[in-house]
């Protein structure tokens, strides 16, 4: 499939190019994706998938997640291969996003989301990538969703 994805320039949220989601053996393919959010996002329980022969510019990057959202949940990212993509202008060419434990709320009780699932990522490769004015090659956030370390180190990740 050749497609092109392009936003609009305003700052328009949830723009991904391509988002996988309880998906097995996929391809994507031959795209340009011109955005401001993820080029393209393996969520929760994508497996077995090929991206290869991709143009972007102004993403977020090629993304793992993000992962662990949700509290009893289990997620996992496994077989992803990566390969023969140019990233320009991006904030990071390649990342992995995971949500740390849940933090309960000041009555104790746990927030059905931000935080608090678990599940893995294993044999995730990027290969011949060619990146072109971005903040990082590769980022890996392990306390999405929330800005404050001591949280973050209090309610450790549980997506390995």
């Amino acid at each position: 499939m050749n497609l092109t994805v392009t936003s609009n320039g305003t700052a328009a949220k949830n723009t991904d190019g391509w988002d996988t989601y309880l998906s097995d053996s996929v391809v994507i393919q031959n795209s340009v994706i011109q955005n401001t959010d993820d080029c393209v996002s393996f969520k929760p329980n994508s497996t077995n998938i090929i991206v290869q022969g991709l143009q972007c510019s102004g993403s977020h990057g090629i993304s793992v997640g993000s992962l662990g959202q949700y509290v009893g949940e289990v997620d996992i990212a496994e077989n992803i291969m990566v390969h023969n993509v140019t990233m320009s202008n991006c904030g990071s060419a390649a990342r992995i996003k995971v949500y740390q434990d849940a933090i309960p709320n000041a009555d104790g009780s746990l927030p059905t989301s931000s935080g608090g699932g678990s599940g893995y990522v294993r044999n995730v490769t990027y290969e011949s990538m060619q990146e072109n004015t971005c903040d990082y090659a590769i980022e890996i956030t392990q306390c999405y969703g929330t800005k404050n370390l001591t949280l973050c180190n209090q309610y450790p990740v549980s997506v390995e």
